[in-house]
């Protein structure tokens, strides 16, 4: 075991968030999102990320923070949770760090009774920088993950050819 956390660092606001880099599968820049009807609001949509339709959580929307405008520094984190591939729209990401697991402690106990703290693992401390450390697969609730693969199911099975020369 390593006693280091490697983490992709973002940002949303003024604040800096760690997600482990293992679920980290790629970050790319803004692309067009199919909205879905009826999805949960967080849920921007979907898009099409080489070929396989991939969820797009808005993580200000889960957090309930005040809504920004995209520009050209929002990225989406593309990652792999519960065999579920969704991006996170996120206001930057900076780097990737290691931190060692000695300068990590647990998530103030004031968060701990708090629906909205599941979310959190962890404070790593890097000089006069705290990060807040999320648990990604508590970012989803099993009902919206199967909502989700329904989704990608539905979106990704491949329509019956019409034959030549009938309308």
């Amino acid at each position: 075991m390593s006693d280091e956390e490697q983490l992709v660092i973002l940002k949303l606001g003024a604040e800096e968030f760690g997600i482990p880099v293992q679920y980290v599968t790629s970050i790319i820049g803004m692309q067009p999102i199919t909205r879905i009807p009826r999805a949960p609001t967080f849920l921007e949509g979907v898009i099409n990320l080489r070929g396989q339709i991939t969820a797009i959580v808005d993580l200000r929307k889960r957090f309930r923070m005040d809504l920004k405008a995209h520009d050209k520094a929002t990225r989406i984190v593309v990652m792999t949770v519960e065999d579920i591939v969704v991006g996170l729209i996120v206001d930057a990401v900076y780097e990737v760090l290691r931190i060692p697991k000695t300068d990590i402690g647990a998530a103030p106990s004031v968060l701990q009774n708090e629906t909205e703290s599941k979310y959190v693992t962890g404070v790593g401390k890097v000089g006069d920088r705290l990060i807040i450390i999320m648990d990604v697969r508590e970012l989803l609730t099993k009902r919206e993950i199967e909502t989700l693969e329904k989704i990608e199911v539905k979106e990704t099975k491949p329509k019956e050819a019409v034959p030549q020369g009938s309308k």
